[in-house]
């Protein structure tokens, strides 16, 4: 299967993806309906369930980031528009990575190191101050 097979595949799921993400955040008292104020629940969230980085990219959490990353992409999506596509550009950071395009100047993020960052930065509102940032 080639990598924009595998996107597809990826996609494809999204919906089944971000359904796990909701009954999997079902312990939490905080609703998650893709809002700015969600993504500061879901950033305390991954400050106290992380130490870093490096607790999230353990390949034991692999599963939970990737939840994560669909939520953040979503939110963003819903805030600010843009699409979802695989970075096809060999010299990006990004490279085979899924990204969301934002309008209107096509600027990108990841939402894999949205997550991570969040867990390095540890400022509680990084994902949210993204999110909503018009530039």
């Amino acid at each position: 299967m080639s990598e924009r097979e595998q996107f597809q595949a990826w996609l494809d799921y999204l919906p089944d993806f971000l359904a796990e993400f909701q009954s999997f955040m079902d312990e939490s008292d905080q609703e998650f309906d893709y809002s700015p104020e969600s993504l500061d629940a879901l950033e305390e969230w991954i400050l106290s369930h992380y130490q870093d980085t490096d607790d999230l990219l353990k390949k034991s959490e692999s599963q939970i980031l990737n939840l994560l990353a669909c939520y953040i992409g979503e939110s963003i999506i819903r805030i600010r528009g843009g699409q979802r596509e695989l970075d096809q550009k060999p010299d990006s950071v990004y490279y085979r990575r899924p990204v969301i395009v934002l309008p209107p100047y096509g600027d990108t993020v990841c939402p894999i190191t949205l997550a991570t960052t969040a867990a390095d930065r540890r400022t509680g509102d990084f994902l949210r101050s993204l999110a909503c940032s018009e530039e």
